[in-house]
């Protein structure tokens, strides 16, 4: 599941999702909206064993400002009151990228339960949003606001803006989101109870510029403006999120859903979105939640959109112009900067509107390339239409910077749209720098649209075993043979330290054991294939290997040796 999700545009033309996971931070990445669960993605937080922030970490919200990035969130230390609100920081450009550091919790004097913190600009200044409750011998859930004296620092004390007031709402107000339009400020947010199927969207409204200090500015919708719908299949839909299509011209809601009733809080809330409109009066119109049954529209501006490149298919500024937002240019030194003058956008694009283009009057040289971060380690496909007029000196389609020797095609001349492809590329580096280069006479051109860099599916399920925490013993997607004697019931488990990732799996035990870590396999085309896996061993085992068996053929296996580093 993926509850609780928050989506942030970015400036850079992507999008940025977290969910709450429990015991981590994973930020998606991802040039459109449908794409984002196929995108970059990276852990760039894991909760520690112990501790105040230890345990329940819920719904992560991504904010950007004065050019850093933080990441609030809650957390507590598995007690019933322990829920706070915690901030990390990150300076990089790119939130999957540099070092996320600890700012510490937000400290708040009346010291109480607080959750689903995210942040309000209003007047040129700025303030934090939360749910949280007035003692300790409350059981409803209130929204809080007090203004931000730093990112991670209250700047005085918290005022109450909404209670739950209405039996709809039951004794929960949480999740608020900001959202203007029309000369007014709004906050969504949740009521009810994830426990329940009535889970719902409310709304408060406030003149823009008014003091979101004075309960007086905010008024509550009588009525959920978002709940349930049984004919749809759609139970407890909330925690919401809010943005925009890629063009800007459709307004779209992320919320969490389950599919049947009765699931709860559990890990069946899956995140799903759609567009919503806005009613006469200026108030927005949520709609009905649609059932997965149902293929939606793509956000406006996703047509030939790629779950990892961004402006794949040149649509984005909608026009023709210099250079395409979010590729870069390359020109060769020894022909000068003028060569940046023969890469840019025109009409006539494959799937949409434009398509990028390299073409000068004179000879030049020039390369049109973006830098794709966080991928997950594993063997990707680049792919890529083009059209080419023939007759130049080089014309090529290439991968470099993943982690191994850069890779081309090179382009054929070609009228009609031809895809070329460049397969097997094994990213190891965690991103990779794709391109096309073109070194020709003046007059002829080389066109190029719909990129597409795809991760090619994984026979196995969790390989690089990333998706649990430390000490996980149930380890996703694999099993666990015990022993003849039972001994290696809780010898494997989930450990920090991975190859090429934050996690590995290991065996160990103070005591004497026999366990095996397996997966089967199904569905495989009858073929060769080969398995590989990166080791490390303390030696010492009376029989230690990797091993393959029952695929129609006598058992395989290598013994792994003693050795302290990654082999």
């Amino acid at each position: 599941g993926s509850p609780d999700p928050f989506i942030h545009k970015g400036r850079d033309g992507f999008y940025y999702m977290l969910s709450t996971s429990t015991a981590k931070i994973v930020i998606r990445k991802s040039p459109s909206i449908a794409g984002i669960d196929q995108g970059a993605m990276r852990t760039v937080w894991t909760a520690p064993s112990s501790g105040p922030n230890s345990r329940s970490v819920w719904a992560p919200e991504l904010h950007l400002i004065d050019k850093v990035w933080y990441i609030y969130f809650a957390a507590g230390d598995g007690g019933p009151a322990g829920q706070r609100l915690w901030v990390l920081a990150n300076s990089a450009a790119d939130p999957l990228e540099g070092t996320w550091l600890e700012k510490g919790r937000i400290d708040e004097v009346s010291d109480r339960w607080a959750i689903d913190g995210t942040v309000l600009r209003q007047n040129g200044s700025s303030y934090l949003l939360w749910s949280g409750r007035e003692d300790a011998s409350d059981p409803r859930q209130h929204l809080y606001i007090a203004p931000l004296r730093t990112p991670w620092e209250l700047g005085g004390p918290r005022v109450r803006i909404a209670s739950p007031t209405h039996p709809w709402e039951g004794n929960v107000n949480e999740g608020p989101q900001v959202l203007r339009r029309n000369g007014r400020l709004f906050i969504t947010f949740s009521a009810n109870s994830c426990t329940s199927d009535d889970y719902a969207l409310g709304l408060l409204t406030a003149a823009e510029g008014s003091d979101p200090l004075d309960p007086a500015s905010w008024t509550k919708t009588p009525g959920p403006v978002f709940q349930k719908a049984v004919a749809n299949g759609v139970y407890g839909p909330g925690h919401n999120g809010l943005t925009t299509s890629s063009d800007g011209t459709e307004d779209w809601l992320l919320y969490h859903a389950n599919a049947g009733p009765g699931q709860g809080c559990g890990g069946l809330r899956i995140t799903r979105a759609q567009k919503f409109s806005w009613h006469a009066d200026g108030t927005p119109d949520f709609g009905t939640p649609a059932c997965t049954c149902e293929a939606l529209p793509l956000p406006a501006g996703e047509r030939g959109a790629s779950p990892l490149v961004a402006n794949a298919s040149f649509e984005v500024e909608g026009r023709a112009n210099q250079t395409p937002r979010n590729w870069s240019t390359w020109a060769d030194e020894e022909v000068g900067v003028a060569d940046a003058g023969a890469d840019f956008v025109e009409a006539g694009g494959r799937s949409g509107s434009f398509a990028g283009i390299h073409r000068k009057g004179s000879d030049y040289q020039v390369a049109t390339q973006q830098v794709v971060t966080g991928l997950r380690n594993g063997t990707y496909t680049l792919r890529a239409w083009i059209q080419s007029s023939g007759g130049q000196e080089q014309a090529r389609l290439y991968a470099a910077g993943y982690g191994g020797p850069g890779r081309w095609v090179d382009i054929p001349a070609s009228a009609p749209w031809r895809q070329v492809t460049i397969g097997g590329i094994n990213v190891t580096a965690g991103r990779a720098t794709i391109g096309f280069s073109s070194r020709s006479p003046g007059g002829r051109w080389l066109r190029f649209d719909d990129v597409e860099l795809v991760k090619e599916p994984d026979l196995l399920r969790n390989a690089s075993f990333q998706l649990d925490v430390p000490n996980t013993q149930e380890i996703s997607g694999w099993k666990t043979w015990s022993g003849t004697d039972g001994t290696g019931a809780d010898a494997d488990r989930v450990e920090r330290g991975g190859h090429g990732g934050d996690y590995r799996a290991g065996h160990f035990k103070a005591t004497d054991y026999q366990v095996g870590t397996y997966q089967t396999v199904t569905g495989l085309a009858n073929g060769r294939y080969t398995l590989s896996a990166w080791v490390r061993s303390s030696g010492g085992q009376e029989a230690t290997y990797l091993e393959v068996k029952d695929f129609g053929g006598a058992v395989r296996r290598v013994d792994i040796p003693g050795t302290t580093n990654w082999v």
